[in-house]
């Protein structure tokens, strides 16, 4: 045990004094855990558990409990927030995707009639845009990111999750396959900067770095919405 201790140990000296105060490296529960069991003995990896043990004794000593304070301030909530992203992945990979379905229109008022074709200003609808749903009506303005479209170009939204006005509700499952919405891409800017800061202690390196970015605003030109009598219940 006490070869062990040397080896490992720098402040080790030979007198007796020292070794009853210096508390070993390697203690006698690590070096006797599995000595019921041979088998298991013979599988262990005393080194990386010798390793393991000093480097866990030389940060405790060495490194400052401020500093451990504040790095714990965001290496905590960054490994909770990884370990929450793997469990949602997980359930995400987990769960069965649902079936497509036929759009669902549900009229409001069984007695009163459907007027068709709808007043321009008298529906929305919801679209899906990257990723991102938008609630849209006529004229109204969105800001996306950059698309691969020019300014003056007139694209066609087919990836429309809803439409509603004051006489019926259509909900698609999961895009409502008869609607379309027409847009115009108006303007291309910028947002505001934003500051990134880089910095190493005691190392002499601080950076920082601005980031603007490039954003479309469209303009929406009309909704478009094909009922069928089978639709209607």
């Amino acid at each position: 045990m006490f070869l062990r201790t040397r080896l490992f140990n720098p402040l080790w000296k030979s007198t007796s004094m020292m070794a009853n105060c210096i508390r070993p490296s390697v203690t006698h529960v690590q070096f006797f855990a599995f000595s019921a069991k041979s088998e298991d003995a013979a599988d262990i990896d005393w080194d990386a558990i010798d390793s393991k043990s000093i480097k866990k004794l030389t940060s405790y000593h060495m490194e400052s409990k401020l500093y451990s304070q504040l790095s714990d301030q965001w290496k905590k909530p960054l490994a909770k927030k990884q370990a929450t992203k793997a469990r949602r992945l997980e359930r995400e990979a987990k769960r069965e995707p649902m079936p497509e379905e036929d759009q669902k229109l549900v009229v409001h008022d069984g007695v009163q009639q459907i007027t068709y074709p709808q007043d321009p200003y008298g529906i929305f609808a919801i679209v899906q845009i990257a990723g991102k749903q938008y609630k849209v009506t006529k004229d109204s303005t969105v800001l996306l990111e950059k698309t691969p479209f020019s300014v003056g170009d007139q694209i066609v939204i087919e990836q429309v999750v809803m439409i509603g006005t004051k006489e019926y509700t259509s909900i698609g499952r999961p895009f409502i396959e008869t609607a379309k919405v027409y847009a115009t891409i108006e303007e291309e800017s910028r947002t505001e900067k934003v500051i990134i800061f880089k910095k190493k202690r005691r190392k002499t390196y601080q950076k920082n770095k601005g980031h603007r970015q490039t954003i479309h605003g469209i303009r929406i030109d009309g909704i478009e919405h094909t009922i069928t009598q089978d639709l209607i219940q």
